[in-house]
């Protein structure tokens, strides 16, 4: 439905959307996220993240259209 509401009510394609899942989860600890080096599985789920987007995205249209972006345009208020 909100793929197509947005759509329908603007110019936009829809190039995907990561639906909220487990996979997602990252080990966290009580100061924070746990850094890659302390993660036992960091690897296995970069891996599994990899895999649930694109499954969810159209990478390769997503890479398409960034390679159309003019890169000289900085945000207002970046150095």
């Amino acid at each position: 439905k909100l793929r197509q509401a947005v759509e329908y009510h603007t110019d936009l394609s829809v190039l995907g959307a990561v639906q909220d899942s487990p996979v997602l989860a990252i080990d966290e600890r009580h100061l924070g996220l746990m850094p890659s080096n302390e993660h036992r599985d960091a690897e296995r789920q970069i891996v599994r993240i990899r895999e649930l987007i694109a499954a969810q995205v159209d990478v390769g249209a997503v890479l398409q259209l960034a390679r159309t972006a003019d890169g000289t345009q900085q945000a207002a208020g970046s150095r």
